[in-house]
C-alpha cells in the first residue's frame, strides 16, 4: 500500500498537476486562511518538482511572501535566498516596470489588513487571467471558427457598427 504523501509527491511531479494543486491550495487558503495547509502544499510542490524549474522558483517566491506575512522573517529570507540560488539573475521588485513599482510602494502605505485584502484580490485576478489564457490556448479551432463566422456576417452586411467606437 502506498502512503498518501508518496502518492501526492508522485502526482505533483507532473507540472500540470502541480499547477492545478497550487491553484486549489491558494483558493482554499483564501476561503479558510489556513496558513499551515498552504505552506504544506507549497512544500509538497517544491519536493515533487525538484530542480530549477520556473514553477519551483515561483513557489519559493510565494512561500517567501507567506512567511513574510506571518512575520517569520528567517524562513522568508531562507526562501528568497533559495530563489537567488536557483536564478542568480533574479532582480525581484527592481525589475518591475516603474508603474508597478509605484503601485507596490503605495500599497505598502496601507494598513496590513487592507494590503492583505488587496493581495487576495490581485491573486484572484491573476488566477482568472491564467485560466482565461489557458482556456483560449486550448480552443484555437473554436476561436478561429467564431472569427470566420463574424467575418462572413460582416461581408454579408449583417453587422452593425458599435456606438462610441
Amino acid at each position: 500500500m502506498i502512503k498518501y504523501r508518496d502518492y501526492l509527491i508522485e502526482k505533483l511531479s507532473d507540472r500540470e498537476e502541480a499547477i492545478a494543486y497550487l491553484q486549489t491550495s491558494i483558493e482554499e487558503y483564501q476561503k479558510d486562511g489556513d496558513t499551515l495547509a498552504l505552506l504544506l502544499a507549497l512544500q509538497s510542490i517544491i519536493e515533487a518538482q525538484r530542480g530549477r524549474s520556473e514553477l519551483v522558483l515561483q513557489v519559493y517566491l510565494l512561500r517567501d511572501l507567506v512567511y513574510h506575512s506571518q512575520k517569520e522573517y528567517d524562513a522568508a529570507i531562507e526562501d528568497y535566498t533559495k530563489v537567488l540560488e536557483l536564478n542568480p539573475d533574479y532582480k525581484g521588485d527592481s525589475s518591475l516596470p516603474d508603474l508597478l513599482t509605484s503601485a507596490f510602494e503605495e500599497v505598502q502605505k496601507l494598513p496590513e489588513e487592507s494590503r492583505d485584502t488587496l493581495a487576495e484580490q490581485l491573486i484572484k485576478d491573476i488566477e482568472t487571467e491564467i485560466r482565461w489564457d489557458e482556456t483560449l490556448a486550448k480552443s484555437p479551432d473554436v476561436l478561429a471558427a467564431l472569427a470566420e463566422k463574424a467575418r462572413e456576417e460582416y461581408r454579408a452586411g449583417r453587422t452593425e457598427q458599435l456606438k462610441n467606437f
